[in-house]
């Protein structure tokens, strides 16, 4: 798991929100999930949908990429998540190829598999830059 993606992901949603803390408080809260849980994702791998026992996390993902304006439930908000990506004071390209690459990843049957699912193709998306050497980050 790349922690440069969490920490991209986690500066988008601070500048849209305009404090550091609570974007991630707010979805620690929302999804009941505390800091360690939560930290998991950054310093292991994503947890699979479908296993139950990380089905806080799953929810944590979808919150945090609900942040960013990027989807609402299972609707994938283009325009918003692209104008919050151009918005940002540190212009990153790879952000946006992300979003156009995954802009069909909100699949699923609620809120919390297509928010999982949109994050992890994000994810992918910057795993896959790093395999081939072209992220240059």
């Amino acid at each position: 798991m790349s922690k440069l993606v969490i920490i991209l992901l986690a500066v988008m949603m601070i500048q849209a929100n305009g404090s550091p803390d609570q974007p991630e408080e707010e979805c620690l809260e929302i999804e009941d999930v505390s800091l360690e849980e939560a930290s998991t994702i950054i310093h292991t791998k994503i947890p699979k949908f479908e296993d139950q026992s990380n089905k806080k996390l799953t929810c944590f993902a979808a919150c945090m990429i609900e942040q960013m304006n990027i989807t609402h439930g299972c609707s994938f908000q283009y325009e918003l998540g692209k104008q919050h990506v151009l918005g940002r004071k540190i212009y990153d390209e790879d952000l946006v190829n992300s979003l156009d690459i995954c802009k069909d990843s909100a699949q699923g049957k609620e809120r919390c598999e297509c928010g999982y699912n949109v994050y992890k193709c994000i994810t992918d998306y910057f795993i896959s830059l790093r395999g081939k050497g072209s992220n240059k980050h």
